[in-house]
């Protein structure tokens, strides 16, 4: 008897001490895939890999998929440029994400259009979860201007933040301060911070509110 309490007094401590120790699981709320689609310098997507996740209002793991083809039929010859919904629907038709957590953005370094507009920064797809950016126009070299790779990283993170947000839900904010107001030019990407400002991010954080749109990884 007395040693059977005594092995039930060891399970209780035991228990006791392992409920004490620090859960090594992460949660995080958004689980971003980019995808390099073309030539785009490795260097480029690793620094938008490292510093998108500090611009960021919830806890994201960023991790690079595998590289994707361009489609040659997505390129216009009469503009010199390329469609970017079919660049996004072809590699969306390749891809499988659970939408509840997971978002992809893929990153070229080819000039875009869409529609009608004469040329894009980026596009997103709420529904395919997914978004495209263009690193062509983000560049000072693009309008006969100075390089400045620290300027040129920080405007790809901005539009890398933009079209996640649409992606989120966001729609474009009255805020020029806000990284979700429009840009209709490269001064005004300048203009702007790489973060959500305090009203969109209160819209953003309602998508979070259940732990339902929550992944564990260990």
């Amino acid at each position: 008897m007395i040693k059977r309490l005594l092995v039930i007094i060891l399970f209780v401590i035991a228990g006791a001490s392992l409920a004490a120790r620090p859960v090594e699981a992460k949660v995080i709320d958004e689980h971003i895939f980019l995808i390099r689609a073309g030539a785009v310098d490795e260097k480029v997507l690793k620094a938008i890999k490292e510093k998108l996740p500090d611009s960021l209002p919830m806890t994201v793991k960023v991790e690079m998929m595998e590289p994707r083809d361009i489609p040659e039929s997505a390129y216009d010859p009469s503009r010199q440029q390329y469609n970017a919904e079919m660049i996004l629907d072809a590699i969306a038709r390749k891809v499988t994400l659970d939408v509840r957590v997971e978002c992809a953005l893929i990153i070229v370094d080819v000039d875009l259009y869409s529609q009608d507009l004469n040329f894009v920064f980026g596009v997103a797809n709420k529904a395919k979860s997914m978004a495209i950016i263009s690193l062509a126009r983000l560049r000072n070299e693009f309008y006969g201007l100075k390089p400045d790779n620290s300027l040129f990283i920080k405007r790809a993170v901005k539009e890398a933040v933009h079209e996640l947000g649409h992606v989120w839900g966001l729609a474009h904010c009255s805020n020029p301060k806000c990284v979700m107001s429009f840009s209709n030019s490269l001064t005004d990407t300048d203009k702007k911070k790489s973060t959500f400002c305090h009203e969109c991010q209160k819209k953003l954080g309602k998508r979070y509110m259940t732990p339902f749109f929550k992944a564990t990884l260990f």
